[in-house]
This record gives C-alpha cells, structure tokens and sequence, in this order.
C-alpha cells in the first residue's frame, strides 16, 4: 500500500500535476493499492484529468479530507490543526502496514509537526517523500529589508502621490510571511534522514547545494509530472489571424510594452491579436482590436484558462530571469501539455529544456522580444511545424510514463 497526500490544495489547484502523481506511482508499484487523501473537491478534479486521460482509476482509494481553510495558512497557530490531521493520517498507515507516504505539497506550518512526529511518535516508521513546489523559492530569498530598500520603495511612493512621473519600482522578492522566513529553517531541522525531497528539474539539485550544503543528499530531481493527452482540443492553423497569450498579473513594465507592439497594428501586427490572461490592469487597452481581455480577475479557473488555449498559437512568458532558479512553472508545462510554442524571457526554468528543446524564442530582455516577435509573425508558416514536432519530442521524453521508476521509494 502507498499513502499519497495532498494537504494544501483545492479544487482544481494543481489537479494536473497531483494525477501525474498518482499515475507515476501506480506505474511504478502496479501490484499496491494507492490510497489519495485530499479535500472533496480536488478529489473530484484529479479524477476528472485521469479519466479524461482514459485511465483506470480502480487501483486508487480515494479518501476525503478536511483541510485548513486557505486564509489560516499564514497563521502559526495552523500548526496544531496540522498536527491532528497529519497525526490521523500517519494512525491511518500504521494500522494497514503502510510505510510508503508521499505529500504532493509542503511548507513551513505542516512540515514541523510531521518532523516532530516522525521524529519523537513514529521513529523509522515510515518511508517519506515530498514533493516541494514554489515554497521551496523561499530559502533563496532575504528575511529583512535593509534601510537603503527602505528609503528607494518611500521615494517612490511619495512621487506616486504627488503625481510625480516615475518608472516602476523593480525589486526582489523578500520572504514577509513568517512562514517563509522560517522555511529554509524548518528544511534543515531533524529528522530528513527518511524523508525525500523532490524537485522538478534536475539543474535544481546543484542550485539548491548553494543553499542547504548539509541537506542536499536528501532532494532528488524529476521533471514536473504530466499526463499529456494526445487528442487535445487545440485548433491549430484555424485561421490567417495569429493569437497570442500572456498573463496580466505581474512584470507590468514589460507587459504594457508587449500591448503596445501589438496595440500599434502596424504590418503584418494587423493579423495578429494579443491575450491577456488574469489581471486588472491596462484597461486603457480595451478599445484596441488587437487586445483581448476574456479574465479580467487575478484568479481564473482552470476550464476559464483552457478554453482561451484552446485558440492560442504562441504563448508569452515574461517571468524575471532569477524567478524559478530552483522549482519549475506550471504554467509552462501547461503550454507544453497543449503543443503551444513560446517567446519567453531569459529564465533558469525555460533555459534548462531550451538546451535541449527547440520549442520557441528565447529573448534576452524585453527589447529583443518586441523584434522577435516580428520574426515570429513573419516566419510563423516555415517555423511552426518544426516547434510543435520538438515540443511533441519534450512531451514524449518528459512524460511521467517514462519517469515514474524515480518515484521508487529507497529502500
């Protein structure tokens, strides 16, 4: 028996990925009955990718569970209500002679009571593997802002309300929560002797030793696991018209200067059109032809997100170069997922399989993009095909089904 357990997300949060999961690990153990606890509703949407995927799900149990509401997961006193759910949960395995447990998600607040557990309770009970995400970003940032920081973010304020012009204020990311100052902390605590930690690339493992010399032995790489689908309901090449995508929410510099190339509809921009997905921002933008807003919310779901790729032909990521220096976009595997080729800013994440997959247009900044782009549209008929059969190549090499024996479990 293997125990898989989902203790953060919802609904159709990370549902792709978490049936990925559970599909790798039923691969690799194909005699063992695989037990998933996760809330109600995410149940019910990894069920829906594994039987869209026509995939048997008679060899899983599935089993409901009450999780802390989202909006107390910033709240240390989280921690006990983790604590009796992770306790139920480790009871559970003990009485059906389970040693093999995986979490599909992990951050500061859940992660000490199971260390404690396992540590003073269950003693070399149990096998672990965990399966670390975007929290894991957290041990590479700064705990403080320092004076200097301090004084550049109050200028730029006070110009903002004096009306005073002024480019956008750009800065790193610094952990503010408690929970992500304390998570490299929390990492390093006892008790990672039978816990695994995966990353999902395999460049990640020497980045993450700059950080956690003394724990590095415990992480282990696999690419980001996905279910791809080979009949999708993409339209490619419906029409003359090329569409484009990109998010709203974030990068805004670079962002408003992408919608301004395309606001201009000058030469062959005329047959071109741009999507913005998410956000609430530009809004001086909707009189213009080429610009499409279907979301203007920060958050969308996940059919929402689907339908609009459905017409997409080329995908812009706009992410900063350090962003993903140690886990791996969602959102490009979903293009990936969906033959979708991308003209993408310099980024450790998109880097690493540009080595070996020619499956868009890599820009160095945001002025090289804006001329690429005129490239993409111009040489779109010559180049497509060749970009959508390398990115069918990334799928095939990358599946989980060719994956799955590294989620052995060591003996």
């Amino acid at each position: 028996m293997i125990v898989i357990v989902e203790p953060q997300c919802r609904g159709f949060s990370h549902e792709e990925f978490n049936a990925a999961f559970l599909y790798g690990y039923s691969l690799a153990y194909p005699a063992e009955e695989v037990f998933f606890f996760a809330e109600k509703n995410h149940i019910n949407s990894v069920k829906d990718v594994l039987l869209s995927s026509q995939l048997s799900v008679k060899q899983f149990q599935f089993k409901e569970l009450i999780i802390p509401e989202t909006i107390s997961n910033s709240n240390p006193l989280v921690i006990f209500q983790y604590f009796k759910l992770l306790k139920t949960i480790l009871e559970f395995c003990i009485r059906n002679n389970c040693n093999k447990i995986t979490f599909l998600s992990i951050y500061t607040y859940n992660l000490i009571p199971l260390k404690y557990l396992l540590n003073f309770k269950y003693s070399n009970s149990f096998k672990i593997h965990i399966v670390l995400h975007g929290t894991l970003e957290f041990i590479k940032r700064k705990n403080f802002t320092f004076p200097p920081q301090i004084i550049k973010r109050l200028t730029y304020y006070l110009n903002r309300k004096l009306g005073i012009k002024t480019k956008l204020l750009s800065r790193a990311p610094v952990n503010s929560f408690l929970y992500e100052k304390l998570f490299k902390f929390t990492l390093s605590l006892k008790g990672n002797y039978n816990i695994t930690y995966f990353v999902m690339r395999e460049d990640s493992l020497s980045k993450i030793y700059n950080y956690l010399p003394e724990d590095w032995i415990y992480f282990k790489a696999i690419d980001l696991p996905y279910i791809y689908r080979k009949n999708n309901n993409r339209k490619i090449n419906r029409s003359d018209q090329l569409t484009f995508a990109t998010f709203g929410k974030g990068n805004t510099n670079e962002l408003r200067r992408v919608v301004d190339y395309f606001a201009q509809g000058n030469g062959n921009k005329n047959n071109c059109k741009l999507v913005i997905i998410g956000g609430e921002v530009l809004n001086e933008y909707d009189d213009f032809e080429q610009i499409e807003y279907p979301i203007k919310n920060l958050r969308f779901s996940r059919l929402e997100f689907e339908k609009i790729l459905i017409n997409v032909d080329y995908f812009i990521f706009l992410y900063e170069e350090d962003s993903y220096e140690l886990t791996t976009s969602g959102a490009f595997f979903d293009a990936i997922a969906n033959c979708i080729p991308m003209v993408f800013l310099k980024n450790h994440c998109f880097d690493h399989y540009y080595e070996n997959y020619n499956f868009g247009y890599n820009c160095k900044n945001i002025s090289g993009m804006l001329l690429t782009l005129d490239k993409v549209i111009e040489n779109h008929q010559q180049n497509y095909k060749g970009l959508t059969t390398e990115i069918s190549r990334m799928q095939n090499d990358t599946s989980i089904s060719h994956n799955y024996s590294k989620l052995h479990f060591n003996n």
